[in-house]
Formats: structure tokens, sequence, C-alpha cells
């Protein structure tokens, strides 16, 4: 006899009171409570609900109306108890009608106390797990209903799929809606994300990773587009090969609603920081002015502190346009290790003496493709940073090795190989609630006398627009260490213009140059600029009178200086007719924004130069010889820029 702890309790509906009796005897024996008993199915019920025994024990022929499968059915709902069928049939209709009300077991009569110990525990254990189960899934669908988000499985081998009716209401569905199949969500996927998605879910499965994630966007009932993140798991076999993969779609609107928001205070915040430092770059401009009203021969150094200002204010309107639109600058194959030294030599030369610099660079560093320009402005960034978190002096280290991030290792980077710049101090290291705002546009620990702000941002800018990532990481008082991950260069096609100051600006003896322009002060700035280097000028208010011009000089034109943003005519309509009528003339297009030019619009053997407002008479210099280069080694597949 089996001792328990706590007894079983068991019931037996039984219409033959010998026969119950005998049953009540053995289950005793072996160590069960047995706490009542019924003849009729109807009196059964009632009784099951007052004594909730762990256990029925149900006769399929009763005394009375109600069958003891219909008996069952009923305590199975009410209750949910465990029910193991007792009868002397074992027919085929008397079967099928016992599986209706799903048993825990099924007794043939007559048994051996053995067959019914052993039927009882398996009952009762089943139900146990049964029991654990319901309650999971039930604690299962809370938490699922409690996340708003959509829930998906799909079996890979039996073409079966599952979506959770909340991944419907999502969409603004019913399940009902739609039939199922393993790609229905394909069918509500943007066309734009369509075939970048469906490839990457293909790479996923028959790759040998467990889990993933995607970014698409999916169709609403009503027309409008959600995005979505979803992030799933693959079941593999002992082959690696997927059979089955599930996942959650969270619908990013709330989100991005946010960020919106956040993007809006923080736009609220720069344009404090903005109008404090132009004004601080104008008041020495606007001083001048008034001191060279009075005085036309100033001293010059009136002029070189107007000219400081203005470039301080240009240089602030280039950042403000790079953290806003990601600069676009020459990417081509460089070694890093040329950009390093170039800092290095920097640091030696202009910094400190109480400021010591280590260096440890691997000496196998791959190539990376960028511009090295910019590249070697986010070092100088992070170098200064450091510097100037030492003032008393200390120990600058800048480090460079070839890494590789694995899934899930490093937040904010991407899994891959990098080469990873470390430029680390000894320094005041940064307050842990001010470590979540370095990196926001004018947010500052300097004097507004000394720092805009825009440091880090802008070199955070250009690392993500390099394809790669930064942290950092800091104690206070004890310094800080900022890692560049910067993606390695793949096969490389790009090409390092060429610029050869001897060169004449442009050919001819003396070349003729057209200005398009509405703006009277600009035409005049140009007139004078180019007049004074000997080049002769032709003024066109405007896109039409400039093609008339174009039409008279015809060949005789070398180079049409223009607004990209023409107000009476959309400035690249105008470039593609020019370039129609003179495929070789070169072009130079003045513009607010370093991305207003779309790339590939200008691949022609004239060759167009981007000239970012504001600039100086050197860059307008510089943008000629750059047309003149063009001109003579051939053109790129983008426009060059120049800036400044």
């Amino acid at each position: 006899m089996n001792s328990h702890s706590k007894k079983n309790t068991v019931f037996i509906v039984e219409d033959e009171l010998v026969v119950a009796r005998d049953i009540q005897q053995q289950l005793e024996s072996l160590g069960y409570e047995v706490v009542g008993n019924s003849r009729k199915g109807e009196d059964a019920i009632a009784l099951v609900g007052q004594l909730q025994p762990d256990l029925v024990l149900m006769d399929i022929h009763l005394a009375g109306p109600m069958k003891g499968t219909e008996a069952a059915q009923a305590i199975k709902d009410r209750f949910n108890l465990p029910i193991v069928f007792l009868t002397a049939f074992s027919d085929s209709e008397t079967l099928s009608a016992a599986k209706g009300s799903k048993p825990q077991g099924y007794i043939i009569k007559p048994f051996t106390e053995r067959i019914l110990e052993t039927t009882v525990q398996i009952a009762l254990h089943n139900h146990h797990l049964e029991t654990q189960l319901q309650r999971s899934e039930a604690r299962l669908a809370l938490i699922i209903e409690a996340t708003r988000d959509g829930i998906w499985e799909r079996d890979l081998i039996h073409g079966e799929s599952y979506y959770s009716p909340r991944w419907f209401e999502m969409l603004g569905w019913r399940p009902e809606d739609h039939a199922l199949s393993p790609d229905l969500w394909l069918s509500f996927v943007h066309p734009d994300d369509l075939k970048e998605n469906g490839r990457l879910m293909a790479e996923a499965l028959s790759g040998s990773g467990r889990f993933f994630s995607l970014t698409y966007r999916l169709r609403h009932k009503d027309g409008h587009f959600l995005p979505i993140l979803s992030t799933g798991v693959i079941t593999r076999d002992v082959r690696g090969v997927a059979m089955r993969v599930a996942g959650i779609d969270r619908d990013l609107t709330a989100e991005k609603k946010a960020v919106h928001a956040d993007r809006l205070e923080s736009l609220v915040t720069m344009s404090g920081g903005v109008a404090h430092d132009l004004n601080d770059a104008l008041i020495p401009i606007l001083t001048g002015l008034k001191q060279l009203r009075r005085n036309p021969s100033p001293e010059e150094d009136l002029l070189s502190r107007m000219e400081a200002s203005a470039l301080k204010g240009a240089e602030m309107v280039r950042q403000l346009f790079a953290l806003a639109k990601g600069l676009e600058g020459e990417f081509v194959a460089l070694q890093p290790i040329k950009v390093l030294n170039e800092v290095v030599q920097i640091i030696q030369s202009t910094y400190p003496k109480n400021i010591r610099l280590a260096t440890r660079l691997a000496t196998d560093m791959p190539d990376l493709q960028g511009d090295p320009l910019q590249l070697r402005q986010v070092l100088m960034i992070l170098c200064a940073n450091g510097r100037d978190a030492m003032p008393d002096g200390g120990l600058l280290t800048l480090e460079a090795e070839f890494v590789r991030i694995p899934a899930g290792d490093e937040e904010g980077v991407a899994p891959g190989d990098y080469l990873c710049w470390r430029v680390s101090d000894t320094g005041t290291g940064i307050a842990p609630q001010i470590s979540d705002r370095i990196f926001e546009p004018f947010f500052t620990t300097k004097s507004r006398e000394t720092a805009t702000g825009l440091g880090l941002s802008m070199a955070r800018s250009i690392v993500l627009t390099h394809g790669g990532g930064i942290k950092v990481r800091s104690s206070l008082h004890l310094g800080s260490a900022f890692e560049v991950y910067l993606p390695l260069a793949g096969a490389s096609n790009g090409r390092t213009p060429r610029m050869d100051k001897k060169k004449p600006a442009l050919s001819g003896v003396r070349p003729r140059v057209l200005l398009v322009d509405e703006d009277l002060g600009s035409l005049g700035f140009f007139t004078s600029a180019l007049n004074g280097l000997d080049y002769e000028t032709t003024r066109a208010n405007g896109p039409i009178e400039a093609l008339a011009r174009v039409a008279e000089y015809g060949k005789d034109l070398d180079l049409v200086i223009t607004r990209q943003d023409l107000p009476t005519t959309d400035g690249l309509s105008f470039l593609r007719v020019l370039k129609h009528m003179l495929p070789n003339v070169g072009v130079i297009a003045t513009s607010g924004e370093a991305n207003e030019v779309p790339k590939n619009e200008f691949h022609s053997p004239g060759g167009t130069v981007l000239l970012c407002k504001p600039f100086t008479q050197d860059a307008l210099l510089k943008a000629i010889q750059q047309v003149s280069e063009k001109r003579n080694y051939g053109s790129s597949t983008e426009p060059w820029r120049v800036s400044g």
C-alpha cells in the first residue's frame, strides 16, 4: 500500500452498490480517501460540487435518465476535475461516447487492484500537469495582453501558422478576416520594405543563429502604415535546419511620437544656443562696420576680428547642417595609420607640455572606407575633449585595434568587424547625471567663450554617417575613454580627387564667367572678386536671362556660377538645361545646405562643384580650381563640395 502525506480524495459514481463498495475498499487499501458515492448522474454533479474530490470514478451506464458520459462532461465543465470511466462495455459506440468528455482514464470491468492503482495514479498526475499548463497559459495570455504586442508563430515543416488576436487588432482587423498562412505577414508589409525584409528573414532561417530582429512597416486596415519592430526566435533540428519560428511584433508609433517630442524639446534648447552663439559672432561684425563708416582706413586688427567672427558663425552653421542631415564627404579607401599619425603630429606640436601622449597602434590595421578629413576631425574633437578635461596636465592615450563585435555584445554597435579608435584621458571624468547628455547639441560644461557644445555632437554625427558607433566609459575624477567603432572597407572603388594648385584656374587667356543670381548683392560680390582676378564676368538676373547669355556666348563660356535655389525656378532644372546646351562647361552651384545636390546628378565632362554658404573669397578660388581639376581629369559620380 502506498503511503501519502496527504491522501488524495475520490468520489465514486456507480449504480451497483456491491461494486461501489468493492471499489471503495480497494481504493482505501491503496491509501486513497473515498469522500462519497452516488448511483445517479444528477446527484453526482451536486455532491461533487460540494465535496470537490481530487478524482471522480464514473460508471458510463447509470441508473436514471442521465448517462455517465453526460454527468462526466458536466463535472469537467463546471469543476475541471479529472474523470476515470468504469464500464463493462468496450464496443466502439461506448468508447466513442466516452472520448467526447475527454477522460483521464478508462477501466474495463472486471479489473485488478493493480490496474485500478495504475490508472488512478496516471489520471491524477496528468491532471496535475494539465492544471499547471492551463495556469501557465493563462499567465502567458495575461502578459501578452498587457504588452499590447502581436504574437505570431510559423511551423515551417507543416506550413501551419498562428497570429494572436492582438496581432490582427493592431492592424485594424479581426482574426476571421484573413485565412492563416506562413507568409500572411508579407501581404501587409510596405512594398518598399518587402524585398529587403524577405531577404533578411530568408538569411536568418538559412543561417545558424537562433535570434533575429527586423524593422518594417505593416499596412493598417485604414491604409496607413505602422512602424514595426519584429523580434523572433528560431527552433532548429539536430542538423541546424529551421523547423519553427516565433516572434513578437511591436508597434513603434508611440515610441516614435515620444522621440519626436524629445526632438522638439532639443530644438527648443538648440535654438537658444544658436541665438546666443550667433549673436556673439555677429556683434564684432556689426560694431566693426560702424567703425569702418567712421574710418574708411581701418586697422588690420579690426578686419581680423571681423573675419574671425564671420568664420566662426559660418562654421557654426556648417556644423548645424551636418548635425541635421549628416555631412556627405569624399568617401575613399584610406589607411587609418595616416590619419592617426597626422593627429599625433598635431597634438605633439600644439598641446601643452603638461599633456603627455601615449599611443598604442596596431601595426596591421585594415583599410577603412570614409572621409579622411571628417575622421581626423573626430579624433581631434575627442583628443581636445581629453585635453580640456586635464587642465593641470595628465596622460592622453590614443589606441587603435581590430575588434569583432558579436551579436548582442555592444549596445548601439551592430555585430561585425570594426577598427576601434580609443581616446582616453586621466582627467576629471563625467558626472553620472550628465553622462546621457554629452552628445546633445549645445550641451557643454565649458564656458560659452571657449566652446559651442557642438564638438561631441559633430563627432557622433560623423561616426554614424560612416556606419559606425561611438561609446564612452567614464568615472568621476578617474578619467574618460571614448571608443569609436568604424566598419572596415570592402572592395575599394573610391578615388581621391587630385588637386594641382599650380594649374591655371580655367583655360583661356581671360576666362569668361557667367554669374546667375537674382540677388544684386551676390552678383556684386562675385563680379568684384572675379574681375580683380582678371576674369571676364557676364551677369544674368535669373535663369531665363542666363540661358539667353548661354546661347549668345556658346562655347566661349568657361564657367557658370549659379545658386542652387534660384527663387523663380528649380535650380536643378536650370542646371540640367545648361548641361544639355553646354556639356563641357564648368559649374559652381552655391547652396546653403551641404546635402542639397542629389548624387549622380552632374556626371558630365564639365564637372560641377557645390560651394556651401557662407564662403570666403579663398573658398571661391578653391572651387574654381576644383572645376578646372574635374575638367582636366574627368568628373566623378557625384558633385565635389567646398565649404568655408
